[in-house]
């Protein structure tokens, strides 16, 4: 994912297998931490993992953060 914008957001969406096109269930989502710590923001990671149907919400997402 690639995001850019002026403020923070919430990203949300499905992680899907490449073999046989289900939803991963526990996959990690997160937003790299290299963006985080050129954001200035004191968190040290952000991330969650998605649920049964391979959906995920990250809240707060520094506009600066480029990668998840």
């Amino acid at each position: 994912l690639v995001f850019a914008s002026a403020t923070n957001h919430t990203i949300t969406g499905v992680v899907i297998s490449g073999e046989d096109n289900e939803p991963l269930i526990g996959a990690s989502v997160y937003v790299n931490a290299d963006d985080l710590k050129k954001a200035g923001v004191s968190q040290t990671s952000l991330g969650t993992i998605t649920d049964i149907d391979g959906k995920f919400t990250i809240a707060n997402v520094p506009s600066s953060a480029k990668t998840y």
